[in-house]
């Protein structure tokens, strides 16, 4: 398909919408092969703003948050999933993994008796004083 014919010392050049789209693509491939390389990976934080290093997998995960905890069963981690709110109800296997408390008043003892190497919850002020005194045990 004509996309342009544009005059080029008297000679019309006519460029094609596929020819246009490859030479862009190729543009943005060495324009992208470009990237410094070395760079330090920037580090991740969580909503509070606090650095998440974890090293490897996690395979004892504590979900307070029942989309969070629908999404691991979903992605086949449930058998790693050791402690929920009482609000997680889905998918029914998830019903066999203990509760530890509601949505927002979560039993911090219950959660640590657990020895979780990842607690995933939201992010709130409401649950600022929970992270604290996680945190300091």
């Amino acid at each position: 398909m004509l996309v342009a014919g544009i005059p080029l010392g008297g000679v019309s050049v006519l460029f094609s919408r596929s020819r246009t789209r490859r030479w862009s693509l190729c543009f943005a491939f060495a324009l992208a092969a470009c990237e410094k390389t070395g760079r330090e990976p920037s580090a991740a934080r969580d909503d509070f703003g606090d650095p998440i290093r974890i090293g490897v997998a996690p395979t004892r995960i504590v979900s307070l948050n029942p989309a969070t905890t629908e999404i691991l069963f979903t992605l086949g981690a449930g058998s790693r999933v050791i402690g929920r709110t009482q609000y997680d109800l889905w998918p029914d296997s998830a019903r066999l993994v203990p509760a530890m408390g509601g949505g927002i008043s979560v039993n911090v003892e219950a959660v640590l008796g657990t020895h979780p190497d990842l607690v995933l919850l939201y992010a709130t002020s409401a649950r600022s004083s929970t992270i604290r005194r996680a945190r300091e045990s």
